[in-house]
């Protein structure tokens, strides 16, 4: 079986990672969110709902009738 170099690496370092906070889910957490609040610039909020996008009005109606 073909073993992907990346995928080990990532395993690797999950497991490093579990065992530096005692494989504690909890622990393991508010690692995560001490590093979202570290870099909170870098993230992305889905909550936040899109600005609406400028709708330019048409002037080609106004050309046609100054036109006549």
């Amino acid at each position: 079986m073909w073993l992907d170099p990346v995928v080990e690496e990532v395993r690797k370092r999950r497991q490093e990672l579990m065992a530096e906070y005692d494989y504690d889910p909890k622990k393991i957490l508010q690692a995560i969110k001490k590093e979202e609040e570290k870099h909170a610039d870098r993230l992305v909020s889905l909550n936040k709902k899109p600005k609406k996008a400028y709708k330019r009005k048409s002037t080609i109606s106004k050309s046609i009738d100054s036109s006549e």
